[in-house]
This record gives structure tokens, C-alpha cells and sequence, in this order.
């Protein structure tokens, strides 16, 4: 909580002394003495500034955790943010034009008329500008008053202690691993829902599946028993993937025996454990096409330390038959069977190695705790002991406990002390008041910057689904985050929202086919507390409900009781309606009461303060209501548009001179007229819709894709970052895309002519080192593209840093830099219309996580991923009719995690057996064969599949 107010105050005066340096050097013409006051008002801000960084770096006994000195903070923020709309207001109506700096005769004239033009502006803000030095003098002494004083230096190093204590350890990529243990900690993290399973269990059964013991060379039979619902299954799956069995044996298969049909012979079990037999590298061993799978069995299992797991296995001539055929089979000592049975005769019948009984459901403290101590190497006794008193605490509450274990996730090291002094504010008796300690310790562990992102979420429902991208831009034009480490605003900001994901604040709800998060949600109880925390440090200065709040920016100024009690007529029933609509549920009453927000912003004598204002979905948007936000809010940085019913913007846009992202996506404008577009802020410009088939189609890749021409100028708007996706109307504007030099994300929708693609190539060529992303669209009206080729030796040099590449109606081939861009993680393809020889240069690319094919993307009727390739693909999306058949070779897609597979007929599907780390296989169509249930069946860990039927209709 200190954290917050100590980051929002600091970042105020950051925003206002760079404002103040502008002003003081601006060559307009100022009232005698407010030159002076202006400097005393920075001098004593800037000295404010320092005082808050040594409060930041004492302890709490004697720095900021007093309530004093936390108002005194506040105080402080409130000062900076009115001093910040002084002084736009200052750079608005007094602040030198490039006219009013011309020499000679006439610009002498045009400096008099503006000065006698601006006299009643000037007394106004002079009048405000003394008002706030007698405020900061005040501030000032009332530090003194109250003993304000700088802290001690901490001991160790003072601001390298604090330094140390606020680092946030790097954010582990969703899928990078560096090791076994790296796995394994992922892995308890992210944890499935399913049954419980005992840790100690899991211990036990990997000791005796890797310990050397003397047992002179005969297999090890591990039988795993007891009745229905006790997790047997998800016990032995979580010893077959744990990663110190994985090193221990050259080879291993799964099977679930247990079959609806009826119980399965030795032949057929062999046939199925064939099918999944996998090698320790994880890829599959070649099988040969007979009918003796039993004796194939042998073969591979020849010479080798191998684990089967049979699954479900309740016949006792199956168990004997495999007894007898791995008896004589030369395999290497320490080779086991893993079996899961709830038939105990079977287990007293076979020569066995141990036996592990499960005749209870563990706890879910047990399971928690098992996944707590694979967070923490080496953890020594006391702390197991402090952890397991945590944890009992929150047996209840499963949600805090996932939150400490986000902890341990991102930072190993806590010390005993830390954990025990969280364990000594908890009780048996009050769960709320534990809810809390849990939070606080969590919340206190982030930095001030990210504690200020964090409560920025409060301005937000409770459950509704905030966007990544969207959430990122508007903590930076805020001001929440800044340029640090050599990052920009926006990185910063990205890692900030990956922080708060792994230290479990924010729930992820949308996750893309690349697996990065797109989009979260607050738990209920986290939603709470952060806006507990926001009121009580008066996070958000407005009465505004938060329906209406998560529209605007943090400090808008807008004090609809204020504006309420001037105006008395009848037309603003509307206003003070949304005075009193502090639970607006609907969405049409949320739009309603945004327009009449909109009609009365005139009337808000402090719009300099909203930076954010974030439109979608609203319908109702008028001309006029554009108007008054581009001639009333010049501060803006942020305008949305997105999804509402907005078909030209005005002409005055041009005078948000300050605006870093414009976002009119879904929307129907279709042109910017012929005036240039003059926002030389610029970073975002997103456009463009896509218009679906009315039909309920199995796969919509179908529909119309509009969007908006791109503007004039935009040469000059050097700071674009995002430009995504504008259609090209003639080869000028390709030329001057290639100058904007800081572009890192470029969506095109280009005609689809010869002339066309060169000036493309040519402006690709030239942004070839800051590229990231990059979005081609060719028009479907177009006849020659399918004869066009991109291969071009006069360009010499390829996006080498493309991290993402989506293609849509370049038919036939490929780009010729494809096969050079190793850093490309993901790849979608539409109306390519591409041969197998181009999913093989696909194939080689290293770096290739994600895979998209949508419609027409291939011609083929057949997908067949080869031996060695795709060997770091972790998605898979196929979104094609005509494909009816998919087989994966044995040394293909290693790592390939998720596949969905959405089709009208499917034939057959091959090879899932070589799939290892298979999470979910999901079926999207009009029926399933029963070939490819058998696949399900056959499949170690058949749950992972989910079928979507759908009607004919």
C-alpha cells in the first residue's frame, strides 16, 4: 500500500518536472513574476521528487509506513497532478507557435496581437500559478511540522539492500525449460485439476523406480492398487513424466488397458504399448507392419532399461502373459512394470518388487505441499514444517495457496524468516483476515511500479475480461511504467503484466495459439482488496462508478458532482442519473451513460488531466461527440474507438497532438479523407474488420476482411511502432513505410499487382532490423496473384527478427527469406494454396512454436510431418476442409503440446503415440470415426482429447 502511494506520487512530479522544463524554456510571453513562480514551483517539486525516493529506501518504522507520512505522499501526488494541468494549460494557450517565434516586422506584429489576444488567459493561469507555490511552500513546511525526516541507511548498503529487496526475478517463458528441475516446477505450477495425488506417494514411487538395488537383473513389477477414485491413474502419470524417471530408462510406453469393449489380450496390449513406445530423446521407435506385435515388443525392448505403465489392468492372464515374455527377453537391469489395478487377487498372484496400497484420498494440503516443495530445492525441515502450517491454514481457500505457491515459483530463495512471519499472522478462526496476510505479503513483495499496475486494474467489473495489449498501452501512456533497463515504455509494461501472472494476481482467460496470454480476469477476492487499497490511498480522484471509470484515465478530473450542482437545468436529469448509477450491470445503460458523459464534457473544468479515453462498444457516438473530444481533451493518448458505429473521423483529429495509440478496429471508417494525418506521436494505429458468413460454418475463414486506406503523410509520423492493418492504395505509400524506422509491427492489405509486391519488398528490405511482426494480405478480387513469385535477388537483406508472419492470398509460395527466419515462433497461412515441399521448408525452422493453417492454406488432402521436423512446435491449429487424414512420423513435433483440428470428413489419424508431451487433441467436425476413438484409446493420457460435434445443418 506504502509502495503504491510512494509510485503514483513519484511518478506525478516525474510527468510535471518534464513539463516544467518545456514551459520554462518556451519563448511566450508570461505576466511578471510567473516566470519565477514557474521555477520555485520545479525547485521545490524536484526537491519533493528526492525526498520520496530516500522514503522509498528507508524501513517502515522510519520512512513511509506511517499514516502521516502516507498522506503527506498523497499530498504530494495531489500537488504534482494540479501543477500538471497548470501547466498544459499554459503550453495550450500561451506556449509559442511557430509563427509567433518568426522574426521582423511581422512576426513582432503577430506577437503583439496574440499577447493582448491571451491577456485574460494569462492573468487566469498566473493567478493558478501563485496559488500553487503558496501550496507547494505549504506542502513543504508541513513536512517540516510533522518531522518528515530522511530515513536512516539501511544497513548492508542502504539503497542496494532496498534495491535487492524490490528485485523481480526474470519471468520464465511459458514453455522455455532449462533443465529437469526447471520442467518439474512448471509443472507442479501449473498443476491440473484433477485427482488429488499424495507427494509422498510420487516420492515413493520414483525411489523404486530409479534406486539401484540388488535384485539380481529381474524386472521390477510395481503394482499401484486400490478401489475407484482413489487417483491411481493420475499417481502413475505423474511418476511417468516425473523428469528423474524420464533420465532413468532408454525407453518407455503406456497403456490403458481397461477398455469399455471388454478386457484386452496380450497381443493387444502389445500392439498399443508399440504404438507409444517412446525413446529418452522423446521421439518414437520405428515399428514394422506384421502381425506378431508381442514379438516386435522383444525386439525393441532388446538391450534396453525400459518402464511400461499398464493402466487399469484387472485380468490376471494378461499380467501372466507378459511375465512370460519379458522373462526371457534380454533387457537391461532395472527395467520396471508400472501397474494400476483395483483388483487385489492380481496382486497377490505375481512376483512383485513393492507394492504401494492407496486405501484413502490424500488431502489437498498433502498435494499442495508436495508441489510447494518442488518450488524450493533443498528445503531443510523447519521451513517444510512453516510451509505445511501455511498451507493447513488455507485448506478452505485454494486460491491463496495457489498464490503461494506463484511465490515460491518466481522466487526459490524466501528465507525462514519470511515465511515465518507470514505464518505468525494467520489463525485457525478467521479466513477472511488470513485472505488478507496472504495478499499483503504477496502485494508487498512486488516493486512500487508493478503495485501501481496492479491497482490500476481496480478501475475495472469485477469479472470482466481485460485485454493484454490494451491493459500494456494504457499503464504507459499513464505513466505507470516508464523506460527502464533499456526498455521502452511498452516492454516495460508487457513485463509487468507477465510478473503479475506468475505471482498469480491476474487469472489468465484467453490464452493464443502460441501460448501467450491474451487477455485476464481479477479473482473476486483479489478485486476486492486491490479496490480497498485504491479508495483508501484515493487511488482514483472521481466519484465516477467503475462502469464509467474503466473508460477514463486514473486522474481525470471529472467531478460529475461539481458540474451537477452549477447546472440546474432540466436537461441534466441525464448527468445526475449517472451520479447515482454506481452498479451499472448493462451494457446499453454503460453506452448510455458514456454519451452523456460525452455531451457534458465541456463542462469539466480539468480535461488536460484525461489522457485515456477508451470508447468501444459504444453506440450513439455522434460527429459532434468526436468533435468536442479533439477540440476539448488536447492531452489525449489513448482514444479507442473500437466496435462502435463511427464512420469518418473529424478533421480537427489532427490537434490531438499528443496521441500514442488510436485503435478503430471493427469499426466502418474506410478512409481518413484527404487532409494528411498529422500525429507525429503516433505509435499505434490499429484498423481493420473482418465481416463473417451469416451461416454457421464448421470452419468461418471465409469472411471479408475491410479495413481503412492508409492516411496521407504517414512518412512522417516516426514514432509508429504499430501499424496494423491498413490497405495500400497506391506504391507512394509502400516507400513511405519503409522510413518509419521504429515500426515493429506492420499489417498490409495490398492489391495483389506486380508493381505492388516489388515496392512491398522494397519496404521490407529496408525495415528488415526492427520488423517483429509482420501481417500480408492480398485481394481475393485479384486474378494474377496465383502467378506471382516473391523470390527477388535485388534485395538483399530478410526480416531476420520476425517473431511472428501471417500470409493470406499469396498463392503458390512462400516469401524467399522464410527458410532464414529463425527467431519465427509463429506462422499463420490462408489462401496459399502451398504444396507439401512448403510445409517441409516450414518444418526446418528452428525457432517455429506455432503453427496455423487455415482455409485453402494447402492443397493437399494429406498432412504428413516427417522425421526431424517441426522440432519445437508446441501448437497446431488446422482449420482446413479438405484435409482428412494427419500422421505424425516418429521423430516429428517432439514437443507438440496442443493440437486443434477442425474439418468437415477425417479418414485417419496417425502416429499420436509419438506424441509424448500431449496435452489436449481437440476434434472440431460433424462426426468421429472410430478409427480415431481407437487412437484416443490407445492414448497414454486419453483425457486430453475433447470432441466438438457439430450438426449438418
Amino acid at each position: 500500500m506504502d509502495g503504491f502511494v510512494f509510485s503514483s506520487a513519484k511518478g506525478a512530479v516525474d510527468s510535471l518536472l518534464g513539463r516544467l522544463a518545456t514551459a520554462l524554456t518556451d519563448e511566450a510571453q508570461l505576466l511578471r513574476g510567473v516566470r519565477g513562480d514557474v521555477r520555485f514551483i520545479r525547485d521545490e517539486m524536484d526537491s519533493m521528487n528526492g525526498l520520496l525516493l530516500h522514503l522509498a529506501a528507508g524501513d517502515s518504522g522510519a520512512g513511509h509506513g506511517h499514516h502521516h507520512v502516507r498522506a503527506w505522499m498523497r499530498q504530494v501526488r495531489d500537488l504534482a497532478n494540479d501543477s500538471q494541468g497548470c501547466v498544459n494549460r499554459y503550453v495550450r494557450h500561451l506556449g509559442a507557435t511557430a509563427r509567433s517565434r518568426r522574426r521582423g516586422p511581422l512576426g513582432y506584429l503577430r506577437r503583439a496581437h496574440r499577447l493582448l489576444w491571451t491577456l485574460r488567459a494569462r492573468r487566469r493561469i498566473a493567478r493558478e500559478i501563485q496559488e500553487l507555490k503558496v501550496r507547494a511552500r505549504e506542502v513543504g513546511e508541513r513536512r517540516k511540522r510533522y518531522g518528515i525526516t530522511l530515513p536512516l541507511p539501511l544497513a548492508g548498503g542502504g539503497d542496494q539492500a532496498d534495491r535487492a529487496r524490490c528485485h523481480v526475478p526474470p519471468v520464465p517463458l511459458p514453455h522455455a525449460t532449462a533443465g529437469p528441475g526447471d520442467d518439474a516446477r512448471r509443472l507442479a505450477l501449473e498443476g491440473h485439476e484433477g485427482p488429488v495425488v499424495s507427494g509422498e506417494d510420487v516420492r515413493k514411487l520414483t525411489k523404486w523406480l530409479t534406486e539401484d538395488a540388488y535384485d539380481n537383473g529381474r524386472l521390477r513389477i510395481i503394482p499401484v492398487a486400490g478401489p475407484n477414485g482413489m487417483g491411481k491413474s493420475a499417481l502413475a502419470w505423474r511418476v511417468y513424466r516425473h523428469p528423474a524417471v524420464a533420465a532413468r530408462f532408454d525407453c518407455r510406453a503406456w497403456c490403458n488397458v481397461g477398455d469399455p469393449h471388454g478386457g484386452l489380450s496380450w497381443a493387444d496390449v502389445a500392439a498399443r504399448l508399440l504404438g507409444s513406445l517412446e525413446t529418452r530423446d522423446g521421439v518414437g521407435v520405428q515399428r514394422w507392419e506384421d502381425d506378431a506385435p508381442v514379438s516386435e515388443l522383444k525386439a525393441h525392448l532388446k538391450g534396453r532399461r525400459f518402464l511400461l505403465v499398464l493402466d487399469g489392468l484387472e485380468e490376471q492372464p494378461t499380467l501372466a502373459a507378459m511375465e512370460e515374455t519379458l522373462r526371457w527377453c534380454p533387457y537391461d537391469a532395472g527395467s520396471a512394470v508400472l501397474v494400476t489395478t483395483r483388483n487385489e487377487t492380481l496382486v497377490l498372484n505375481c512376483d512383485t518388487y513393492s507394492i504401494l496400497h492407496l486405501k484413502t484420498r490424500p488431502s489437498v494440503v498433502d498435494a499442495f505441499m508436495d508441489r510447494a516443495l518442488t518450488m524450493v530445492p533443498d528445503v531443510a525441515y523447519g521451513m517444510a514444517v512453516v510451509l505445511r502450517k501455511i498451507l493447513s491454514r488455507f485448506s478452505t481457500d485454494p486460491f491463496y495457496t495457489k498464490m503461494l505457491l506463484h511465490l515460491l515459483y518466481v522466487n526459490p530463495s524466501r528465507t525462514m524468516q519470511e515465511l515465518q512471519g507470514l505464518s505468525t499472522r494467520l489463525t485457525d478462526e478467521e479466513p477472511l483476515k488470513n485472505a488478507k496476510q496472504m495478499f499483503m505479503f504477496s502485494y508487498d513483495d512486488l516493486p512500487s511500479h508493478y503495485k501501481s499496475c496492479l491497482l490500476y486494474l481496480a478501475i475495472f467489473p469485477q469479472g470482466c475480461s481485460i485485454r493484454r495489449n490494451s491493459l500494456i498501452r494504457r499503464w504507459a501512456v499513464e505513466g505507470l511504467v516508464g523506460k527502464t533497463d533499456g526498455l521502452t515504455a511498452l516492454e516495460a509494461a508487457d513485463r509487468c503484466f507477465d510478473a503479475l501472472l506468475d505471482r498469480g494476481f491476474v487469472v489468465p482467460r484467453n490464452i493464443g495459439a502460441a501460448g501467450r496470454v491474451k487477455s485476464c480476469r481479477l479473482d473476486p477476492s483479489v478485486h476486492d482488496f486491490i479496490t480497498w487499497i485504491a479508495r483508501y490511498d484515493n487511488f482514483v480522484d472521481t466519484n465516477l462508478p467503475s462502469s464509467l471509470s474503466q473508460h477514463l484515465s486514473i486522474c481525470n478530473g471529472v467531478d460529475l458532482q461539481q458540474v451537477a450542482a452549477k447546472r440546474h437545468a432540466s436537461n441534466c436529469k441525464g448527468l445526475r442519473k449517472i451520479c447515482c448509477c454506481y452498479p451499472v450491470r448493462k451494457v446499453s445503460g454503460c453506452c448510455d451513460s458514456i454519451i452523456v458523459l460525452l455531451e457534458w464534457l465541456p463542462s469539466f473544468s480539468r480535461l488536460e488531466l484525461l489522457k485515456v479515453l477508451d470508447l468501444e462498444a459504444c453506440d450513439g457516438l455522434k460527429k459532434h461527440h468526436l468533435e468536442i473530444i479533439c477540440n476539448q481533451i488536447y492531452q489525449l493518448k489513448y482514444l479507442c474507438l473500437r466496435r462502435t458505429n463511427v464512420t469518418r473521423l473529424p478533421k480537427d483529429i489532427n490537434k490531438l497532438r499528443y496521441l500514442e495509440t488510436l485503435d478503430i478496429r471493427e469499426t466502418k471508417i474506410r478512409d481518413f479523407g484527404t487532409k494528411p494525418l498529422m500525429l507525429q506521436m503516433l505509435k499505434h494505429l490499429l484498423a481493420g474488420s473482418i465481416d463473417y458468413s451469416p451461416r454457421e460454418d464448421i470452419i468461418r475463414s471465409n469472411g471479408s476482411f475491410s479495413t481503412v486506406y492508409m492516411p496521407h503523410g504517414i512518412g512522417i509520423m516516426g514514432n509508429l511502432q504499430v501499424l496494423s492493418h491498413v490497405q495500400v492504395s497506391h506504391n507512394d505509400q509502400l516507400d513511405e513505410i519503409s522510413q518509419l524506422l521504429q515500426l515493429r509491427k506492420l499489417g498490409l492489405v495490398l492489391s495483389g499487382k506486380e508493381v505492388d509486391l516489388k515496392h512491398f519488398l522494397r519496404a521490407i528490405d529496408e525495415l528488415h532490423s526492427c520488423l517483429r511482426s509482420l501481417s500480408i494480405k492480398i485481394k481475393e478480387s485479384c486474378k494474377v496473384t496465383s502467378e506471382m513469385h516473391m523470390v527477388n535477388p535485388l534485395f538483399k537483406h530478410h526480416p531476420k527478427f520476425l517473431e511472428s508472419l501471417s500470409i493470406c492470398g499469396l498463392r503458390n509460395e512462400l516469401p524467399y527469406w522464410v527458410d532464414e527466419l529463425h527467431q519465427l515462433a509463429k506462422i499463420t497461412l490462408s489462401e496459399t494454396f502451398l504444396t507439401e515441399n512448403a510445409l517441409r521448408t516450414l518444418g526446418h525452422l528452428k525457432g517455429l512454436r506455432c503453427l496455423r493453417l487455415r482455409h485453402n492454406s494447402f492443397v493437399a488432402s494429406r498432412l504428413a510431418f516427417g522425421e526431424s521436423e517441426f522440432r519445437n512446435l508446441t501448437f497446431l491449429v488446422i482449420e482446413i476442409t479438405h484435409i482428412t487424414n494427419i500422421s505424425f512420423s516418429r521423430k516429428a513435433t517432439p514437443k507438440l503440446e496442443n493440437v486443434v483440428w477442425s474439418f468437415t470428413q477425417v479418414q485417419s489419424i496417425s502416429g499420436i503415440g509419438y506424441l509424448e508431451r500431449l496435452h489436449r487433441f481437440e476434434l472440431n467436425g460433424i462426426s468421429i470415426p472410430y478409427s480415431v476413438r481407437e487412437a484416443n484409446a490407445a492414448f497414454p493420457n486419453h483425457y486430453v482429447f475433447k470432441y466438438n460435434l457439430q450438426s449438418h445443418g
